[in-house]
This record gives C-alpha cells, structure tokens and sequence, in this order.
C-alpha cells in the first residue's frame, strides 16, 4: 500500500487511467482514419488498383489492334490478292470490263 502511495495512482486505474485509455483510443481511431482514408490509404489503393486493370484491358486491346494491323501491313507487302482486295473494297475499283451488280436488300422491318 505504501508502494502506491508513494507513486500515485498514475497508470492503476482511476480518473487518470481513464484519460490514458481514451488517449490511446483517439491515437488508434487516428491511425485507422489515416490509413483508410489518407493519401496513400486504403481507399486510393483500391482505386489504382481499379484504374489499373482498366489500363492493362486497354493495353491488351491495343495490342491486338496492332497485331491485326501488323498483318494486314504483311498481307499487303506480300500478297497480290490481298492488295487487290484492298483496293476493290478502300477504293471501289473493278477490273476494266468487269460488271458490278450492287445488289439494295431493303431491311424487311420497314416494310
């Protein structure tokens, strides 16, 4: 008992004890607040990792635009019929003495 006397009541319990847990308790919420919502927190990593994803769908889709691309250049540097389609469907050329019948299918839901 004189142990406690002599020392106070400081961290035993009591009134100041109290003050001390509610202390550690706003520290902790803080800390929680801060790396929930802070600028590297949490939330803005979910965000980039959002963010990311979308990109890496992007990137993909590019990427296999550009392998399409990539072979039609190929096509076309190498193959006679391939330039010639291109030229038939970019250009609308026929052969000299070559008929074309454009053939109008209405949409059947007008009638």
């Amino acid at each position: 008992m004189r142990e406690r006397e002599q020392h106070g009541d400081a961290g035993r319990g009591g009134a100041s004890g109290r003050a001390w847990r509610w202390a550690y308790l706003v520290v902790a919420a803080l800390l929680w607040m801060q790396a929930l919502f802070g600028a590297e927190g949490l939330i803005r990593q979910i965000q980039r990792r959002a963010y990311l994803v979308r990109l890496q769908r992007v990137v993909a889709e590019e990427e296999a635009a550009n392998r399409r691309l990539r072979a039609e250049v190929e096509a076309l540097a190498h193959d006679d019929l391939a330039i010639e389609s291109a030229v038939r469907t970019e250009l609308d050329y026929q052969r000299p003495g070559e008929l074309v019948l454009i053939v109008d299918d209405p949409d059947p839901l007008d009638r």
